[in-house]
């Protein structure tokens, strides 16, 4: 996984190999984490306000439209360590989606949905405590 990094961060930064970005530890230079513990992960999809009154005209021709927000939260915590020093890391993640969605009807199941972003929201907290 390539992740693409602000050049003002790169410029600064000393890259590293990481191995086990996929199991529950991982090592990178000097430094290894402990077993990556994960919290509950929840995602929710429900259907937000209804355009009445637009649906009455759309409904004419075939269309429903509708408002779908996507939640979804996450939680982490490891320990990081480079032999002698130690840091503690709780982690939280939270996802919001919202878009509208427009159904035809009269068309086969492929292309009888299109989706329209409307907002998304994503936000990552850390606390990190070191020894």
């Amino acid at each position: 996984m390539k992740l693409d990094i602000p050049e003002r961060f790169s410029d600064q930064a000393d890259f590293m190999k990481v191995s086990g970005a996929r199991t529950r530890t991982m090592h990178f230079g000097n430094f290894a984490t402990s077993k990556i513990k994960r919290g509950w992960h929840i995602s929710s999809g429900r259907y937000g306000k209804r355009y009445f009154l637009q649906n009455i005209l759309l409904n004419e021709v075939g269309v429903q439209k509708d408002e779908v927000v996507e939640r979804e939260k996450d939680k982490f915590s490891f320990s990081i360590s480079d032999g002698s020093h130690r840091a503690e890391v709780a982690t939280s993640e939270s996802e919001v989606q919202r878009a509208d969605q427009f159904k035809i009807r009269g068309i086969g199941t492929l292309f009888n949905n299109i989706s329209q972003l409307n907002s998304y929201s994503y936000v990552f907290d850390a606390l990190i405590v070191s020894d």
